[in-house]
């Protein structure tokens, strides 16, 4: 199927989710099938799958022909195309974009949906929104900026589609479903998108809330370096720990509400986890996100567009999908269409993992050692690093990670919960407390 009619068949099915024809649930449902399959034409697609009738496609058709008369087939002009309230529409919670939703609600009625797009992010032009003020970071998709509101007047992360990956159609597809699924978590965990559009070459952006902080792992290795001294400071560093443990339990809220959502993170780390100056814990990064809907799985689709190394790095593989260090045994095998919460639980473990040795279970230099290792269900323990760790902590985080799903907590709620009741030196369910350990808790009790 060549490049331009897979162009035209996306934008069939954005103008469908612009004008509220089809849902946000059944259009990610199709995309994956169509982006999975290069020969596949989407429009006969939506037809069979039952998501548009007919009479639907065939106005459809006639809306977006007549864009790509006016843009005369350019791939950038036929993405300027699109009305800006677009990113109104891809950012709007799922229960307001359900399938049977044909009639704009009343928030949308006054909106003109023929109006430009967003003022263009480049050039030099003084009605522009977002002026990029310098480069921030940037991964194997997109490239994140800190720029300025002009409008609100404050500082924003803008991220930008990498250059080399723009005009292709399954790239763009899934960074606006990255956008989409971001925007629409609406939770203090999760960074804040302001807005979405496209620039004056016609390829996509969003804005989000800048964070001003650190990632966890870069915290955990400022701990880790202050309190590996052999004279250090015992009650310092259980101090620090519970500091960093308690900011685990943040990101379980975090992702249990994703999870109750529907939507699994799949690429839970320290890297992907910022904290604030003034204590916020925020989840980022949730471009590998799977999409749950009841029994219905809609993975969010993409290429292998990242560039890999070794070990530790993301990497979209065959099936095999995540940072494989922290992936789960069953992520790992690759079985992406029987991922559970139990996989994001497994992330979790761990990080907890990381958090209280600095170290990894699986530890190779090869992404396929690593791989290998979590099929084995080889583990150290994290007392084997770091005796000083107080077991009750240590068998939360062996529950969080044990190799089969169903032995691992049921929800990131209840490991918060476990977590919760250690920090309050109560006995916690991972954990059967020796007799020494039961006779510390009953004097430390009676001491106050």
């Amino acid at each position: 199927m060549a490049k331009s009619d897979r162009e035209q068949d996306l934008v069939v099915c954005l103008t469908a989710l612009e004008n509220k024809v089809v849902g946000v649930e059944s259009l990610l449902a199709v995309l994956e099938e169509w982006l999975d399959t290069p020969t596949t034409s989407l429009v006969p697609l939506l037809r069979e799958r039952g998501v548009l009738a007919e009479a639907q496609l065939d106005e459809l058709s006639e809306k977006v022909a007549e864009r790509l008369a006016a843009s005369g087939l350019e791939t950038a002009s036929m993405w300027k195309t699109l009305p800006a309230p677009l990113s109104g529409s891809l950012l709007n919670p799922l229960e307001d974009l359900e399938a049977d939703s044909t009639e704009p609600s009343d928030s949308d009625s006054t909106l003109d949906r023929t109006s430009a797009l967003p003022a263009p992010i480049v050039g030099g032009k003084n009605d522009e929104r977002f002026s990029i003020v310098s480069k921030y970071a940037e991964g194997g998709l997109g490239e994140v900026s800190i720029a300025q509101d002009q409008q609100l007047g404050r500082m924003v992360a803008l991220k930008q589609i990498k250059t080399h990956v723009a005009d292709d159609v399954a790239a763009r597809a899934r960074f606006l479903l990255e956008a989409q699924v971001t925007g629409r978590l609406e939770h203090p965990g999760v960074v804040p998108v302001y807005a979405l559009g496209f620039d004056a070459s016609g390829r996509p952006y969003y804005a989000m809330r800048f964070i001003e902080g650190e990632s966890l792992q870069e915290v955990v290795r400022r701990f880790h370096d202050k309190f590996s001294v052999q004279n250090a400071d015992r009650g310092d560093r259980i101090l620090e720990l519970r500091k960093l443990v308690g900011r685990i339990v943040d990101v379980c809220h975090t992702i249990d509400y994703a999870h109750s959502r529907g939507i699994l993170h799949r690429d839970l780390k320290p890297a992907n986890i910022m904290l604030g100056k003034y204590g916020e814990t925020l989840v980022v990064d949730w471009g590998l996100a799977k999409v749950l809907s009841g029994t219905d799985q809609h993975q969010i689709v993409y290429q292998e567009i990242a560039s890999t190394n070794e070990g530790l790095a993301p990497t979209v593989k065959g099936s095999t999908i995540g940072t494989p260090a922290y992936m789960s045994p069953e992520q790992a095998a690759g079985k992406t269409g029987d991922l559970s919460p139990q996989a994001d639980i497994y992330s979790l473990g761990v990080t907890l993992y990381h958090v209280l040795t600095n170290r990894l279970p699986h530890e190779e230099n090869s992404l396929s050692g690593v791989i290998q290792k979590i099929k084995q269900q080889a583990c150290v323990t994290p007392r084997e690093h770091s005796p000083w760790l107080p077991p009750p902590l240590e068998s939360i985080c062996l529950k969080a990670i044990a190799p089969n799903r169903e032995d691992r907590y049921p929800s990131a709620a209840s490991l918060a919960e476990d977590i919760q009741r250690w920090l309050a030196d109560e006995p916690v369910a991972a954990h059967t407390p020796t007799f020494w350990e039961a006779s510390l808790r009953w004097i430390r009790r009676r001491g106050k």
